[in-house]
C-alpha cells in the first residue's frame, strides 16, 4: 500500500505540472531549464553523512517545476556510507521578490546506504518531501538555494546547500 500512494502522489504530481505548462507557457520565456550542484548533509541512524548533489529541472510556469536528482556519498561515518541517491520530484516556488524564491517540493526518492564495520546496509524506496529558499541576483542565471528534505526511504533528514544556474 506504502508504494501506491508514492506512486499515486507522483502521478498527481507531474499530471498537475504537465496540465500546467500549455496553459501558461508564456509566462516562462527564458531560463527554463536550471542545473544545481552542491553539498547535501544527511543525518541518518547510520550516522552523519555527506553527498555530492546535483539536480537538473525544468520549469513549467513561474510556479511549477519538475526536478532531478542525483547524490554520490563524499563523506562517511564509522556505520555507513552513502552509496547513491536519487529521486524525481514536482517543485511549486513562490517568487517573494524578483530575487528571492520560496519553495516546496515532494517526490519519488532511492536511497542506498553501505553499512560499515559489521553494520547492515540501510536501502529504500519512498517519500521525499521539504521545503527551501533560492536567491539569484537581478540579471544573471546564477543563484544559491537552500533546502531541507524529509527522506522517508530511510528515515532522514537531508539539508542542502547548493550553486544554481538556469539556461
Amino acid at each position: 500500500m506504502n508504494k501506491f500512494a508514492l506512486l499515486a502522489a507522483a502521478a498527481v504530481a507531474a499530471t498537475a505540472a504537465m496540465m500546467a505548462a500549455p496553459a501558461s507557457a508564456q509566462d516562462v520565456t527564458n531560463g527554463n531549464v536550471y542545473a544545481n550542484l552542491g553539498y547535501t548533509q544527511l543525518d541518518t541512524e547510520r550516522g552523519d553523512l555527506g553527498a555530492l548533489t546535483g539536480r537538473l529541472g525544468y520549469q513549467f510556469t513561474q510556479y511549477l517545476s519538475a526536478e532531478g536528482e542525483y547524490s554520490t556519498g563524499v563523506n562517511d561515518s564509522h556505520e555507513g556510507k552513502l552509496s547513491n541517491a536519487w529521486g524525481l520530484y514536482g517543485r511549486v516556488g513562490v517568487p517573494v521578490t524578483p530575487t528571492f524564491e520560496v519553495f516546496g517540493r515532494a517526490g519519488y526518492q532511492e536511497t542506498n546506504i553501505d553499512g560499515r564495520n559489521g553494520f547492515s546496509d540501510r536501502d529504500g524506496q519512498g517519500l521525499g518531501y521539504g521545503a527551501g529558499v533560492q536567491w539569484r541576483p537581478a540579471a544573471t542565471g546564477f543563484g544559491i538555494r537552500g533546502e531541507y528534505t524529509r527522506l522517508t526511504d530511510v528515515d532522514a533528514n537531508a539539508w542542502s546547500l547548493a550553486g544554481s544556474m538556469t539556461f
